[in-house]
């Protein structure tokens, strides 16, 4: 599992820098091998503090802006 843990750790780094296009592959691929099977099987889940309609994409905002929030804020498209 610590493996999976970097995976995890590198794939929320790499979107917050500029990387390398073959290192941010490296990090897919490590993603689709580690990850993804453990989402599908429900071994991992996402914390996810509130589920918005895209219509109250402000508040989601103001949400996230006040940096209290423990889990993912999702904005429900349909």
């Amino acid at each position: 599992m610590p493996d999976t843990l970097a995976a995890v750790a590198l794939a929320r780094s790499a979107g917050r820098r500029a990387r390398p296009v073959a290192k941010k592959a490296l990090v897919m691929d490590a993603l689709a091998e580690r990850v993804w099977p453990l989402l599908a099987t429900g071994a991992i889940r996402p914390v996810i503090e509130a589920v918005l309609p895209v219509q109250r994409a402000d508040e989601a905002h103001r949400l996230i802006a006040a940096n209290e929030t423990v889990g993912k804020v999702v904005l429900a498209v349909a």
